[in-house]
Parts: structure tokens; C-alpha cells; sequence
């Protein structure tokens, strides 16, 4: 018998599903934005993207993508929203919040009804390295 633990516990569900792990395709895409939505562990760089791509990072921990970014955005972390998780042994869980949130949902984004924009200047945080 073969057990193996994965390291990101988030990432199980999706391999489960389907999902092939790895950027390549978003470095052969070469896109004009780049929505990261805090699970990006590095594994995109500034580097990997063309030099007017518009990166984007909205998450609750601040990872490399958000020190990248050329807008930061808040999110909810888990302990701050409803959700079904598939925890490192492939079990489903659901999960209520603990607290009220702070920030979004990062899946609702920024659909209340305005059309986003995006520049620095309309972003709430920007990085300091825009």
C-alpha cells in the first residue's frame, strides 16, 4: 500500500477533479491580466508573464503573489466563510465561519454591481513594487 501526503492540502479536491497541476499554459498564454486568487505558492513569476501584464492578487495571507501584484485585494480566509473542503486524506468537510469576515469571499469578486477597474490608482492597496 502506497499512501502519499499531499503538501497543499487546497489542492487535493482539484487534482481529484480533473485539474492538471502546473503554469505552463499560463506562460504560453501570455495574458494582458492575471487574477491570482492566493493559492500561487510562487509558482508564477514576474518573469514568466509579459512585462505590461496587469497581475492582480486578492487573498488573506500575502504569499508571492501578492508581493508581485500590481493591485492587492483583501479576501476571506476559511475560517471566515462557509465552504466544503477536501481535507489531505480526500474527506469532505464543510465548514461554517468562526468570525464575522473581514474582506470578501474570494469567489464573489468584485460583481456587486460596478464594473471593475484596473488601475493602481482604483485599487484599494497597491504593492510597493508597482
Amino acid at each position: 500500500v502506497l499512501n502519499v501526503l499531499h503538501r497543499v492540502a487546497s489542492q487535493v479536491a482539484a487534482l481529484d477533479l480533473g485539474y492538471k497541476a502546473g503554469v505552463a499554459e499560463v506562460r504560453e498564454a501570455k495574458p494582458k491580466v492575471l487574477w491570482m486568487l492566493g493559492a500561487d505558492s510562487g509558482a508564477v513569476t514576474r518573469e514568466d508573464l509579459p512585462e505590461d501584464c496587469f497581475v492582480i492578487y486578492q487573498g488573506h495571507h500575502g504569499d508571492a503573489g501578492a508581493a508581485m501584484a500590481d493591485c492587492v485585494l483583501p479576501g476571506a480566509a476559511y475560517t471566515e466563510k462557509q465552504g466544503t473542503y477536501v481535507n489531505m486524506e480526500g474527506r469532505t468537510q464543510q465548514t461554517f465561519p468562526a468570525l464575522a469576515p473581514q474582506a470578501r469571499p474570494g469567489w464573489t469578486g468584485r460583481s456587486s454591481g460596478s464594473s471593475p477597474r484596473f488601475s493602481t490608482r482604483s485599487c484599494p492597496m497597491t504593492s510597493s513594487t508597482s
